[in-house]
């Protein structure tokens, strides 16, 4: 089977469709400033969205009960092996620990909360490193989940002061008011999530 292929009839079809094409581009071309004009008319008119509350919060186990820790006041979160004890420190100091050459101190998250020790190893847990001037690390027991909530969501608990508010069953920490623990009281925790 032979076939006759016209390359003249193809040739002169290209060339007619490239000039159409370009004529439909030169005239797309001088529309351009009305259709910028006109998508910057709309962008402009256009509301921003409301601008929500919500944080993002890690929940750790202490004990039995669930707490809330405001993600943005957290650096890093490990598993606890082991810290230098240091003797006739309190209760809530467990030791102080190298992280990457930096001497941390470590409390027990428990002790601060005032929580009566149990039989548990407090060798064992995590270690969550906060964002905070001196570096503190605070020990809980175990790592939960992550959780979204709005400050609209929280039901204030105003007898427990380290308690920011209360969600379903988890206890959202108020870290600036734990911050006042004779422990914690020369810290600094950043208000907002910021970059290092």
């Amino acid at each position: 089977m032979s076939m006759n292929i016209d390359w003249q009839e193809i040739n002169e079809r290209l060339v007619l469709s490239q000039s159409k094409l370009s004529e439909l581009n030169s005239r797309d071309i001088q529309h351009w400033p009305d259709l910028l004009e006109q998508r910057a008319r709309r962008l402009a008119e256009r509301t921003p969205p409301e601008q929500k509350s919500q944080k993002t919060y890690l929940l750790c186990l202490i004990q039995s009960e669930c707490y809330a820790v405001a993600l943005h006041q957290l650096k890093e979160v490990a598993p606890f092996k082991t810290c230098t004890f240091l003797p006739l420190a309190p209760a809530a100091l467990l030791g102080v620990s190298n992280q990457r050459g930096v001497m941390i101190s470590v409390l027990d998250l428990a002790a601060l909360l005032g929580l009566s020790p149990l039989s548990t190893d407090r060798s064992e847990g995590y270690l969550l490193f906060l964002r905070s001037t001196p570096p503190v690390a605070l020990r809980v027991d175990a790592l939960s989940d992550f959780i979204h909530l709005e400050e609209t969501e929280l039901t204030p608990c105003p007898q427990v002061t380290y308690l920011k508010g209360l969600a379903g069953d988890v206890q959202v920490l108020n870290l600036s008011v734990l911050s006042q623990h004779s422990l914690l009281q020369n810290l600094s925790f950043p208000t907002h999530y910021e970059q290092e």
